[in-house]
């Protein structure tokens, strides 16, 4: 990803690999920072025992020179847990619609390499930019093709 982005990456991760993506993008020319993702409605499983699992973490990386179109804004964004059922870690499509808008600009070109479901390309779509994503499994290939022709949401 790094060697192939003009702009900005922002990876999703596991609390495991968060330190790891981290250090290796604060190493290098450029601003790395956390991103938190709140989810306002985590799902309950477990709750009884544990507390609930209510963020997600990525790491926002951004190369000098890269577009930045937000002002002032907190590396915490508080979004629901979307219901679409379409893929075990779906993301938000709101919570990527406003991810790409602060950092990309219309027709600037949103790379998925892992792209489930197709939420981020639906995000890209939606906003204006052109997209290109990868999945390997043909289930969720296809799940996202239908996404984004209009036949599933």
């Amino acid at each position: 990803m790094d060697r192939i982005t003009k702009g900005t990456i922002v990876i999703f991760c596991g609390y495991n690999q968060l330190s790891e993506i981290y250090n290796y993008f604060n190493a290098k020319e450029g601003t790395a920072r956390v991103l938190v993702w709140e989810k306002t409605n985590p799902s309950p499983i477990n709750g009884q025992y544990v507390y609930l699992s209510g963020v997600e973490t990525a790491v926002w990386f951004r190369k000098p020179g890269a577009t930045f179109n937000a002002k002032c804004k907190n590396t915490v964004f508080r979004y629901p847990v979307g219901t679409s059922n379409l893929h075990p870690t779906e993301k938000n499509w709101e919570l990527l619609r406003d991810i790409i808008i602060d950092n990309t600009n219309p027709d600037d070109i949103v790379f998925d390499p892992c792209s489930g479901s197709g939420s981020t390309l639906y995000a890209a779509k939606m906003t204006g930019r052109n997209y290109i994503g990868f999945e390997l499994d043909k289930e969720y290939y296809e799940r996202a093709n239908n996404r984004l022709t209009g036949g599933l949401w």
